[in-house]
Parts: structure tokens; C-alpha cells; sequence
């Protein structure tokens, strides 16, 4: 307490604020966490709409993205990149499966495409595929789960400072100076570890760093470590972005007075960067700047579902993201819904109409016309309707939001063709090589919550009965 009193008393220092690509997309800027399957078009559009200034994709495996083929969607306006139709794999329909779709319109200039990782060679190769149709590429140094610590990436990264200054020199050596290169960590054991790594991930290249205030071994439950921000943000001269426990926009503000960066009078700036995860699936309109608390639920999630539809995106993941706004929210807000909007019932929608006519079957869309029951069914009708004009509609039943996590049994390495087990965000099958090979039934909802799978060793074993697949 006495060390964040002393520094509060200190002004921040004013930082070089050369008009970079980094600095136009970090430098005190509000923006949408990467959050894997949530972080699809319509969530970062959403994000946008309600005034994020950022937004970043969720994290891809770099031994598939550089694999992908680019494609110009027509019908929708989009920048599609597709896995290939491929026997070996089991990908079916017709031109193969959507695995990252961004609007070039809505968000070239401010989107952030964040990579998996554990190699400058395949790091480079993946972002070489995308760096066209994005702003910045960002290298996950954060992410706790198995399946990315045991093939090297995520915060296995944090243990091997050496292979992440290697991927960000390599990104930044290479790809065009247009393009930001950015990492998101956590923190280390003490104040100065983080610090020293912070030092050493900009001296190799990175142009910003976000920071989840956890370690990584912190619950998701306990409050964000806050009171670190202040001496990282002083530490470099290179855009800082926080993350961890903003919920509400009033929080925004309480984290930028305690590093001192509250005052912008005179023309000038906030200097740390704010980056929004789960409070952006707790109500979206956080980024509208308002103490208010913006718009309700109900809006929030009728505003999403138009973007599902105006993006063509894959039902499986639209009832997915939904189902997490649900789950944020506290019992009385969902409950305020009324009984037919419900995780459970989200759940059991099979199609985007489905969903549409749940969500908005009960009133008129709070007096906004367009997001009404009529206005959400036409614009459906229409998007399907010019995807089969141009010939490049899948039938909806065919075109599955394809997110597997490939584990390769022995190695540790991620990435499709290598595979042992493959669990998909619909869940229909887990597949494996060799005499490891077995199937896994549907996805379990009990009590209409999906979850994630922690742990895909087990999914690798033969005695595997069951597996949940969100």
C-alpha cells in the first residue's frame, strides 16, 4: 500500500507518441479481448459498434493458419480463410470449412489477429497468410490450458523467453512495417521478473505488450493484480495494455486513476490501453463509454444476432457466444429474459432462425425497428438468398464454425494432419490415429451449460467414455 501510494504521487511520464500502427491501435485505447470461439466476426463487430477502438481475433494454431486459402466472399463482403476440402482430414462441404472470416470494411484498420505459437518459422509462415486483411499480429504468451502449454505455446512461453524473442524478432523482421507486432502475457512471480521479461519482449521486437494482471496459476475468480500496472506502463516506451477485472465501464476509469493516467485535459491522452474480456460477453455496450452501463441484455444480444446474420455465421458458434452472455450475467438479469431465453434453451437451437425466433419472439426489440422478430427473419432470408447467387452459400447443416485443438500424441505439437485426438466446437466426433483411435458421442448440456474441455489427454485415452465439447 505504501509503495502504490508513493508512486501515485509521481505524474506518469510523457511517452514518444510517434503515430505507428501500435500506437494507433493500443496507445489508450479500449479494446475486445481475444477470446477463443467468442472472438468471431459478429462479437468483434458488435465490439465496434458499440465504440471498442481494437478488436482482436480469437487465437489461432500457426501450423493451421498456414495452411488456410484465402477467399473473397462476395455475398457477404467478407475476407474468408478456408481449410480445404480434404478427405485425409474428414473436413466435408464442398470448398472446405471457414476458419477465420474478417469484414474488411468494418474492421481492417483496427482488427488484431492473435497466434498460437511455439516457432518463428511456422509463426512467420501463418502470418504471412493474414497480414493483408489485418492490423496487427499478436503472439499468445498467456494462455494456460494443456493443449497449448504442451505443445510450447501460450504461457509455456513465459518459461522460454528465448523462443518468444525469436518469434517476435521474426515477425517483426519480416512482415511489413504496416502491420503491428504485439504479445499478450501474464504475470511473473514478482514485479521485477515481469518488468525484465516486458524489457526483453520489446527489445526483440514487440511494438505494444497487453498484460493480464493474473499469474498464471490465479483463479479467473480472484481480483486482477491492479496495483503492478502503474511501474510496467512506466517501464517502456512502447503502448501498455491492461487486462483482467473490468466488468463495467466505471472500471475503466478506476484502473486508469490508480496509474495515474486519468487526466487527459489540455488536448492530450490516456496512455495504457484497456482490453475487455468477459466483461464484453457480460454486456457488450461496455465499450460505449457511458457510466450508465449502456444498453440492456436483451438489446445487447438482439444487435449480436444481426451480425450473426449479416456475417453468415455458423449457428454452432452463434448459440456458443450467446450461451456466455447468459452465463456471465447474474441470475436475476437472465432471469428478467423470461424462462424461454435461457442457456438451456439457447442450447437447443439448431439453426440461426432458431435462434433468431427464441431470442426475439417475445417483443418488438426495445423500440429499435430493425432489431425486431420481422426486420432479424428478413435480413436472414436476404443473406441466404445472395450467398446462393453467387454459388458460395453451404447449406447450413454443412457449414460447421470449425475450431479444433489438434494434439499430437508423443510430440506436443498442434496442427492437422499430425493428429491423435481433434476436439471440434460442435462436438459430433473426437478423432483419433492408431491404436488410440476412438469416437466420443455429441456434446453434453447439463443443465444447458457447455464446457470446455481442460484436458484433451484425456480425450487421447482409450478408455475415454465421454467428452464436452462446447
Amino acid at each position: 500500500a505504501y509503495w502504490a501510494a508513493a508512486i501515485l504521487q509521481q505524474p506518469i511520464p510523457t511517452h514518444r507518441m510517434a503515430a505507428s500502427p501500435a500506437e494507433r491501435l493500443f496507445r489508450g485505447k479500449t479494446m475486445l479481448a481475444p477470446m477463443v470461439r467468442a472472438g468471431t466476426l459478429p462479437l468483434r463487430l458488435l465490439a465496434l459498434e458499440y465504440g471498442a477502438d481494437t478488436v482482436y481475433g480469437e487465437e489461432l494454431i500457426d501450423l493451421k493458419v498456414m495452411k488456410l486459402k484465402r477467399v473473397v466472399n462476395s455475398a457477404l463482403g467478407t475476407v474468408d480463410f478456408v481449410q480445404p476440402h480434404n478427405k485425409s482430414n474428414g473436413s466435408g462441404g464442398g470448398s472446405g470449412q471457414v476458419i477465420f472470416r474478417t469484414d474488411p470494411a468494418r474492421e481492417k484498420d483496427r482488427l488484431v489477429f492473435q497466434l498460437g505459437s511455439a516457432s518463428p518459422e511456422t509463426a512467420l509462415a501463418a502470418a504471412r497468410v493474414v497480414a493483408g486483411d489485418v492490423a496487427g499480429i499478436d503472439l499468445n504468451m498467456g494462455c494456460p490450458k494443456k493443449f497449448s502449454v504442451q505443445g510450447g505455446m501460450g504461457s509455456a512461453l513465459l518459461k522460454a523467453p528465448e523462443k518468444a524473442e525469436a518469434i517476435l524478432s521474426a515477425l517483426r523482421r519480416e512482415l511489413p512495417p504496416t502491420v503491428a507486432v504485439s504479445c499478450k502475457i501474464r504475470l511473473l512471480d514478482t514485479p521485477e521478473e515481469t518488468i525484465a521479461l516486458v524489457r526483453r519482449l520489446v527489445a526483440a521486437g514487440a511494438e505494444s505488450v497487453a498484460v493480464h494482471l493474473r499469474q498464471v496459476d490465479t483463479s479467473t475468480k480472484a481480483p486482477a493484480q491492479w496495483s503492478q500496472m502503474r511501474a510496467i506502463l512506466e517501464a517502456v516506451d512502447v503502448p501498455i495494455v491492461a487486462n483482467g477485472s473490468i466488468f463495467r465501464y466505471t472500471d475503466v476509469a478506476k484502473l486508469r486513476t490508480l496509474v495515474g493516467d486519468a487526466d487527459v485535459s489540455a488536448g492530450g491522452q490516456h496512455l495504457l490501453g484497456i482490453m475487455i474480456a468477459r466483461g464484453a460477453l457480460l454486456n457488450s455496450s461496455i465499450f460505449s463509454h457511458t457510466a450508465q452501463g449502456g444498453e440492456g441484455l436483451d438489446t445487447v444480444v438482439r444487435r449480436y444476432l444481426r451480425h450473426c446474420v449479416r456475417t453468415g455465421n455458423a449457428y454452432q458458434n452463434s448459440k456458443y457466444t450467446v450461451s456466455r452472455m447468459l452465463q456471465e450475467n447474474a441470475n436475476p438479469v437472465v432471469a428478467a429474459l423470461g424462462e424461454k431465453r435461457s442457456v438451456k434453451t439457447v442450447c437447443r437451437c439448431n439453426s440461426t432462425r432458431a435462434l433468431v425466433d427464441l431470442w426475439c419472439a417475445q417483443d418488438s426489440g426495445g423500440g429499435v425497428a430493425d432489431l425486431s422478430l420481422e426486420a432479424l427473419r428478413r435480413e436472414h432470408e436476404e443473406v441466404m438468398a445472395a450467398e446462393a447467387r453467387v454459388g458460395q452459400a453451404e447449406a447450413e447443416a454443412s457449414h460447421r464454425y470449425d475450431d479444433e485443438y489438434v494434439l499430437s500424441k508423443g510430440h506436443g505439437d498442434m496442427g492437422n494432419g499430425v493428429s491423435t485426438a481433434i476436439v471440434t466446437l460442435d462436438g459430433h466426433s473426437c478423432q483419433g490415429g492408431g491404436k488410440d483411435a476412438h469416437t466420443c458421442p455429441p456434446p453434453i448440456c447439463d443443465g444447458g451449460t457447455h464446457q470446455l474441455v481442460d484436458d484433451l489427454a484425456a480425450c487421447l485415452a482409450p478408455s475415454a467414455k465421454r467428452s464436452r465439447c462446447a
